[in-house]
Parts: structure tokens; sequence; C-alpha cells
């Protein structure tokens, strides 16, 4: 990937040069990209080209994206920048692009779990785990397969010693994509 070394970061849409730092798969329309546009000049209402990091919570909440202050120092430390300084729109907007990426991954992580899930009982099984094991030549015990259950599953109640367990291994969808988030999945 030699050829990919020391390219520069292609243009926004609004003709500023980018310097985002997110790698960037989504894509999104031009009207929405305007929207967007929109909501940043409304915050920047000086025109100085950068907004508060606390407007731009309002303003991803304002687009549907719930997020912490917390969540927002975090997304932008990711774009280089932070929740005590102004925001430029490229942060704003590779911020609000992190944002829909997250949607999109939660969509994709949702589908994986109905996809394993082939009776749609709602839960995972070792069952349910070992086809998908052997179909990628994983040669896996029923207690490995136990094993990633529990991972998943970690509040199973055990039986008088550690390795009776009281009640069926499951997953649930919910603990599914708990566990897909702490794996920064989505």
């Amino acid at each position: 990937m030699e050829g990919s070394k020391g390219k520069s970061n292609p243009k926004s849409s609004c003709g500023e040069k980018s310097e985002q730092r997110t790698p960037l798969t989504f894509t999104i329309s031009e009207k929405h990209k305007m929207q967007l546009r929109e909501a940043f000049d409304f915050f920047d209402s000086e025109g100085a080209g950068r907004i508060k990091a606390l407007d731009v919570k309002v303003a991803l909440c304002a687009l549907g994206y719930d997020v912490s202050k917390e969540e927002l120092a975090h997304l932008l430390k990711q774009v280089g920048g932070s929740i005590n300084s102004a925001v430029d729109f490229n942060e704003f907007y590779s911020v609000l692009l992190a944002k829909m990426m997250q949607r999109e991954n939660r969509s994709e992580a949702v589908r994986a779990f109905r996809l394993i899930d082939e009776d749609e009982k709602g839960y995972i099984t070792i069952d349910d785990l070992r086809p998908i094991a052997d179909s990628l030549d994983m040669d896996l015990t029923d207690d490995e397969l136990a094993e990633m259950i529990l991972f998943a599953h970690p509040s199973a109640a055990f039986g008088k010693n550690e390795n009776e367990i009281k009640e069926p291994l499951t997953v649930s969808e919910e603990e599914f994509l708990k566990l897909m988030s702490r794996a920064h999945v989505y």
C-alpha cells in the first residue's frame, strides 16, 4: 500500500480542505451535507468558522444523535479536537460521521445476531455457535463454546461450585450488542 502514503485528504463538500483523522467509509448525500453545514452555521453566528464544543452536542441532538458530554469529549479527541476548545466544520463533520457510522455498525451487529439466531429464539446458544465455528474450521470444544457464551453473559448463575451452571447458557440480543459495544464493534 505504498501508493497511499502521503496522499492528501479529499476536500470536503464545502470547498474546505479536510483535516479529518477518522477513517471514512461512510458516504452521505449532498443534501445531507448541506444540512450539516446549515446546522454548523446556525451555531457559528459570528461567521468565525468555529463553534463551541458544547454547541456540537446541541447540534448532534437536533440532528437525532444523543451524546453525553463524555462521549462528545471522546469523539472530539478521536478527530483531533477537544471539549475545551472551539470546533471547526471539519471536526464537526468528522464527529457526525463517526456517530453515523456507530449507528450503522449497531445495525450490522443486530443483523449478525439474527443470522446466528436462525431459529429466532431471541438468544444464542452453544448449538447456534457450533455450525459457525465448524464453517470457519475452528476446532472448538463445547467447553470452549460455553466459555464464549459465559464471556458475553458473565452474570450466568452458577451452582454449588463454579463448574456447575444453574441456568442454560444463552446470550440475548441485548447482551450480544453490549459485548459488541465493549469490543468497539459499534
